[in-house]
């Protein structure tokens, strides 16, 4: 576990379960890349869909993901869950605006591979959540 300079908490998880398992099954699958960041403590507005949308494209962009398609649902009374298309993959987020909570599934499929802290630090530069957990697998 880290502290931000801030004060806030951040927990990240990093596991390369390649180097933990090896069969035939590597062979004929491509290298997937597959990060879970969650922050706790997102302001309300930030979770409004206009601002949400904004928000999902400044990081996507920042991190040089290539957008090929957008998609959302509303649900009653609220949340939200929103799929960006990538080139590499896709980026999902769901929210729950109640509990100031957001959690955002990205998968991408390229050599290039996102530091965990370049992960943690775009997503608390465009959500700025009190606290973030990132669970990052490679396999």
């Amino acid at each position: 576990m880290a502290e931000s300079p801030e004060g806030d908490t951040i927990k990240i998880f990093d596991l390369d379960l390649q180097k933990r398992v090896h069969c035939d099954w590597y062979t004929n699958v491509p290298m997937l890349r597959h990060a879970v960041i969650e922050g706790m403590g997102v302001a309300h507005e930030n979770l409004e869909h206009e601002k949400l949308m904004e928000m999902i494209e400044r990081f996507c962009v920042n991190m040089k993901f290539s957008i090929v398609d957008r998609l959302h649902y509303q649900f009653t009374p609220y949340g939200k869950s929103i799929v960006f298309v990538l080139e590499e993959s896709h980026v999902a987020v769901h929210s729950w605006p109640e509990r100031g909570y957001i959690h955002m599934d990205i998968v991408t499929c390229t050599p290039q591979e996102s530091s965990s802290s370049q992960l943690v630090a775009e997503f608390n530069a465009v959500f700025s959540p009190e606290n973030t957990r990132l669970l990052k697998l490679k396999y």
